[in-house]
């Protein structure tokens, strides 16, 4: 019943941002404190949008406005996080609220996961929430639930033109254990 109610307001959550002509930063924070506040079992609200290789520069250099060390990253066969290896598209996690060590998934290709690309994937097809489990590579016992959900507004975060796929994807990691 708390995950059903929680996924919903990760979908009510996101549905605020469809409707917005642009997004922010500034406006994600002000809005992922509230759910936050209200929903003790989401332990991380992010925030994702497909990014294609020929963009990377650029929007590594926009982000760095908000985070000062933004880059595209990935876990090595360590768990350690590096820059990204070249790729026609990567799923960074461009902002996140929550706790204090969330800034360390900050830039994380997320899309080198199967299962987080397959549901991200889903969602999109969808247009519906959805969710999957996953882990780290740096603790791959720990399965970690995250739940999505696709944004569509005309102004995407990225240059995608195409305006029936997602705009963005709206990230809420659970605790389990709650």
């Amino acid at each position: 019943m708390a995950l059903t109610s929680n996924i919903s307001s990760l979908d009510s959550f996101s549905a605020g941002f469809s409707n917005q002509t642009s997004f922010d930063y500034k406006l994600f924070r002000i809005n992922a404190e509230r759910v936050l506040e209200r929903n003790k079992s989401i332990k991380i609200l992010a925030f994702t949008a497909e990014l294609q290789n020929s963009e990377r520069q650029s929007i590594e250099n926009r982000q760095r406005k908000i985070y000062s060390n933004f880059h595209v990253l990935e876990q090595d066969d360590h768990g350690n996080l590096v820059t990204a290896k070249t790729r026609p598209e990567y799923y960074p996690i461009y902002f996140t609220s929550s706790e204090l060590n969330a800034k360390s998934v900050i830039g994380l290709d997320i899309g080198l996961s199967k299962a987080v690309k397959t549901a991200l994937k889903s969602a999109e097809k969808t247009k519906q929430v959805n969710a999957t489990l996953t882990s780290l590579k740096s603790d791959p016992q720990n399965k970690l639930f995250l739940g999505i959900a696709p944004l569509y507004h005309e102004t995407t975060f990225t240059q995608k033109t195409n305006h029936n796929q997602a705009s963005g994807f709206m990230l809420a990691l659970f605790d389990l254990d709650n």
